[in-house]
């Protein structure tokens, strides 16, 4: 009777043992809950094609970390898988004309966390304070401030606005050059004529990287000049900057005197307003013979 009742006690044991849902304690059984990520995913853009993801440790997660993104409206491709102790990743060779969502995920064998999400666009900063000053008759000074440390360099490009050049002649025997020029006054055509210039871009220059001023020694007096000028890396380049427009104006010389000294010889004088000139051509007439 004692046997019988002991077998009884040892089988309701069983039964209530058996019942009862197992605590898992190891990570990697399936089934078994983890912590979900805390706090968010946070973003941060180190260069124009480099972003740092970096999330909060989940001390469940003995694994990996799992490292997913799409582009724009593409599908979410695992881009990395990082060790447990790990708690950031650098993504690189972005485009500035994309937008990147990421997401991670903690996991441990077949049992994953949901994961924790974010998006970014990066930007390439334009140069600033982009300006243009005429020296004399031929060249121009430009100066700019860059706002990052990751271009490749500068492409520099300029385009004439306005010049009304009828000739360009030489003197060959006085080496002096005479530039006959027809300036227009009328502000309408002024204007026009820009609207129908402005894609006549022409690149004069490639710069280096943390170059910051340019000289341009190849102008033609008698015009108006404008620049633009962009950033650009491996990857990207900035948007154009365009800088203000300069006028580089050849004008006459002034107050002209004549004195006589005896019956065969004049003095004459003048004032010269110009910077960079060459020389001058002197023009006589006699009488209404026409000026030679």
């Amino acid at each position: 009777m004692k046997r019988k009742f002991h077998f009884i006690i040892i089988m309701a044991i069983l039964l209530i043992s058996c019942s009862e849902q197992p605590e898992f304690n190891n990570l990697f059984d399936p089934g078994t809950n983890l912590n979900p990520m805390a706090g968010q995913l946070q973003l941060t853009q180190l260069t124009d094609s480099q972003v740092r993801l970096q999330w909060q440790q989940n001390n469940d997660i003995v694994g990996n970390y799992l490292i997913e993104r799409k582009i724009n409206s593409g599908n979410y491709d695992v881009i990395a898988n990082v060790s447990a102790n790990t708690y950031q990743y650098i993504d690189t060779e972005l485009l500035t004309t994309n937008t990147y969502y990421y997401s991670v995920s903690g996991v441990n064998g077949e049992n994953e966390t949901d994961p924790i999400s974010n998006s970014i666009q990066t930007v390439f900063a334009p140069i600033t304070n982009f300006q243009a000053v005429q020296q004399n008759l031929t060249t121009s000074y430009l100066t700019w401030q860059h706002n990052c440390d990751y271009e490749s360099g500068y492409i520099l490009e300029r385009r004439i606005i306005e010049a009304d050049l009828i000739s360009l002649k030489h003197n060959n025997d006085s080496d002096t050059k005479k530039t006959i020029i027809k300036r227009k006054s009328n502000t309408e055509n002024i204007n026009k004529n820009r609207i129908e210039q402005r894609d006549d871009y022409q690149i004069i220059a490639e710069l280096d990287p943390n170059t910051l001023n340019y000289t341009d020694a190849s102008l033609t007096p008698n015009a108006e000049y404008e620049y633009r000028i962009k950033s650009h890396s491996d990857y990207n380049e900035s948007d154009y900057i365009v800088s203000n427009i300069i006028d580089i104006t050849f004008p006459p010389p002034t107050e002209l005197v004549i004195a006589q000294d005896d019956v065969h010889t004049f003095t004459i004088e003048w004032n010269c307003q110009a910077e960079g000139e060459e020389g001058f051509a002197i023009y006589r007439q006699i009488d209404d013979s026409g000026y030679n």
